[in-house]
């Protein structure tokens, strides 16, 4: 329901979002308007999430990882995710390892691929077993056939 009626608003509402996130928030909360750009945004609009996502509160991460699961693409959404993946927040790398699965299924960018495969790796040893499965289940997407998904789920790990 809510996204339709964002889709009735359409650019106009957009524009004004992306003008918002670019400035830091204003007056509404970064999660209030970075749910309303998860539904309104397009490809290219990768760039203003790197400033709605700077600082250390792990929620807009999350949101902005969401945001470009959604409508992510290419180098840009890649390089944006690449410090979240090592984030100390278990959630935050969880959604930075589900938005890099999209983004690279939407399509791949094979000059990325071993500077995700070396950041994601340890991760397939992470504390936290939901992390660890993702993390396998994310490198499989970008080397099928390497055996990280079978790896990860040995119960000798």
């Amino acid at each position: 329901m809510v996204r339709r009626a964002l889709e009735k608003l359409g650019e106009p509402a957009a524009a004004a979002i992306r003008d918002r996130l670019a400035r830091g928030g204003g007056d509404l909360p970064l999660p209030v308007l970075l749910a309303a750009f998860e539904n309104l945004a397009r490809p290219g609009d990768e760039e203003v999430l790197g400033r709605a996502a700077e600082g250390e509160a792990p929620e807009p991460k999350v949101l902005a990882s969401r945001c470009l699961a959604a409508f992510g693409r290419g180098r840009r959404a890649i390089s944006l995710l690449l410090p979240w993946l090592g984030d100390r927040v278990p959630g935050v790398r969880l959604a930075a390892l589900r938005a890099v699965a999209e983004v690279w299924e939407r399509g791949p960018v094979e000059e990325t691929a071993d500077t995700l495969v070396m950041m994601i790796e340890p991760l397939c040893d992470d504390f936290f077993p939901l992390v660890r499965l993702t993390a396998a289940e994310t490198l499989g997407i970008i080397r099928p056939g390497d055996g990280y998904i079978s790896e990860s789920l040995d119960p000798e790990r």
